[in-house]
């Protein structure tokens, strides 16, 4: 008996060894951390979001669509100039991003953001524009859009809706917020059409036309530069431009959010000034 016991207790001490181990590894075990699972390459983890960095690199450069729509935007002397190639400037400084500008008609441009041919517009939030769903629009208000009925000092002033037998210039590749197909269905109302804000002021100036249907921005600068200073004028119409985003651009949601935060930084600074 004492034998068997003997037999069996020389087992003990290594018995015990090999439970110490067992513990000390399940108390290991309890502090590490758990890694997840990895199958050919997969990780049953969420995804680590790309570094802002590499988007930047990514996007860049941004190809920025505008129109003819002088002092806003305009091309001088093969340069992109204006207040909104300037406000550009100021956000890729902001932001660490790049871009490419190029005028093109305003039709052109929306199609080419469709196919993401072209990136960005700065665009009036009026409801005109590229193929429902093909772009996203920022919410934040880079600057406002009038649309004004224009006329000499002297001339009747009347509403936009109640022009009758009377003649308006309007410029040809614009449609005035939708306004251009009401001023087609007033009765006796006779359409001259130009292609520059610059000549619509002389046309106006010449008597061709009692008014002229046209942006508030482009026209007094041009009015400013004709010497024309009696002119009078009635609101048709008002809006909001704002960032336009092809939905072609990879991360579209996060650039525009960039975007938008950075021209907030500009104006809060500006403001400051």
């Amino acid at each position: 008996m004492l034998q068997r016991l003997y037999g069996v207790g020389r087992y003990i001490p290594i018995l015990l060894w090999v439970l110490a181990l067992g513990l000390a590894g399940n108390a290991s075990a309890a502090s590490a951390p758990i890694l997840p699972l990895v199958v050919e390459g997969k990780s049953d983890a969420a995804p680590l979001e790309r570094p802002i960095t590499e988007l930047i690199k990514a996007w860049s450069p941004i190809k920025f669509g505008y129109v003819n729509f002088f002092p806003v935007s305009y091309t001088k002397a093969g340069v992109p100039s204006g207040e909104f190639i300037d406000l550009m400037n100021r956000v890729v400084a902001d932001t660490g991003l790049s871009f490419e500008a190029y005028e093109m008609p305003a039709g052109r441009l929306y199609r080419a953001l469709e196919l993401g041919e072209m990136h960005m517009f700065f665009s009036p939030k009026n409801g005109s524009g590229p193929r429902a769903g093909s772009v996203l629009l920022g919410e934040k208000h880079i600057t406002e859009v009038h649309v004004y009925l224009y006329r000499l000092a002297g001339v009747k002033a009347v509403a936009f809706k109640d022009l009758r037998d009377t003649a308006v210039i309007t410029l040809v590749r614009f449609k005035y917020g939708g306004r251009i197909t009401d001023l087609r269905k007033l009765p006796g109302v006779k359409i001259l059409t130009t292609t520059s804000h610059a000549t619509a002021v002389l046309m106006l100036k010449a008597g061709r036309a009692p008014y002229v249907l046209d942006y508030r921005r482009p026209f007094e600068a041009e009015a400013e530069k004709a010497g024309i200073v009696g002119y009078e004028k009635t609101l048709v119409y008002g809006y909001p431009a704002v960032v336009m985003l092809s939905k072609k651009v990879p991360h579209a949601g996060k650039l525009l959010k960039l975007l938008e935060s950075s021209i907030e930084r500009i104006q809060m600074r500006d403001k400051g000034n």
